[in-house]
């Protein structure tokens, strides 16, 4: 995780490892860190795909909840200045101390500023926990989380409420292997299914695979497993990954550059594309700041 990447990557640097990162944090990449590399999810490069779909919608006004890790702290910053920049009007800031299970202080003052959506910005299963109590506390409105809904997140929150929950993310968990059309994902899926007898409900094995085939690339590229052969080989590696193309060949140490995103509906992970501000979508959705029954 970002927590962890930050407390050793500089002794890991210093010693010239190359390092993958985990974590979905964008301050985990640092220019001066030349031997970490991400081939996952960066949040910060998530967030102008959220605020495209915030932007499209016409929301004005906004809650966040976020919790007390780098991470969370770290995107909820970025999407405070986010929101300022476009005048969007927060009227709720709630956070918890990681640990606390018991929200309810903090969903009541949300659920009464009447937010026109909610900003997630919480890690593992504490957002399936926030999810549960927001509808508890009778938001029925759009949230987006920072992160894809997992399906062990959806376990603890419930699939009903788990609807209208929207995120951008490379990649999704599946219920079934055969909700899943992407051949790479599906192949990856299968031989899943072969070793452990079931299907992942995280998205963590995504990112391992993603970064152990980027080593194995650069370790092809290099003709080596030497760090710093390999390290200067990450520019020519580029491959099939399980979120689309995992690309370093520009440079950076961020292998994905783009994200899809979806909305949680009946179950379901579904493409929101330019479907979000059509007439048939709108109706989907619940009124804007919709609680309880009013």
């Amino acid at each position: 995780m970002s927590s962890e990447i930050m407390a050793s990557a500089q002794t890991l640097m210093d010693n010239e490892i190359l390092t993958f990162a985990q974590g979905t944090s964008g301050s985990v990449i640092k220019d001066e860190w030349k031997y970490l590399y991400r081939a996952a999810a960066n949040n910060d490069i998530a967030l102008p795909s959220v605020f495209n779909l915030i932007e499209k919608q016409g929301y004005g006004n906004v809650a966040v909840f976020y919790s007390q890790d780098e991470v969370a702290i770290h995107i909820k910053e970025l999407f405070e200045e986010g929101c300022k920049e476009r005048g969007i009007d927060i009227v709720a800031m709630e956070t918890f101390d990681t640990g606390d299970t018991d929200f309810s202080a903090q969903m009541t003052n949300i659920v009464s500023s009447r937010p026109e959506f909610v900003f997630l910005s919480c890690v593992g299963d504490f957002t399936g926990i926030a999810v549960k109590q927001l509808r508890q506390y009778g938001y029925k409105g759009i949230a987006i989380n920072k992160d894809d809904v997992v399906n062990a997140q959806v376990d603890i929150a419930g699939v009903d409420n788990c609807n209208y929950i929207v995120f951008t993310n490379p990649y999704i968990t599946y219920n079934t292997i055969d909700d899943c059309d992407m051949k790479t994902m599906k192949e990856y899926l299968e031989r899943y299914l072969d070793t452990y007898g079931k299907i992942t409900t995280s998205d963590w094995p995504y990112r391992g695979w993603d970064s152990v085939m980027t080593l194995w690339e650069a370790a092809k590229a290099a003709g080596s497993n030497d760090s710093q052969a390999m390290q200067k080989a990450m520019t020519s590696v580029t491959f099939e990954g399980l979120g689309g193309t995992v690309d370093f060949t520009s440079g950076s140490h961020e292998g994905y550059s783009s994200f899809n995103a979806f909305i949680f509906l009946d179950g379901k992970k579904c493409f929101l594309m330019t479907g979000w501000k059509t007439e048939a979508m709108r109706n989907t959705f619940p009124k804007q700041g919709a609680i309880s029954d009013k």
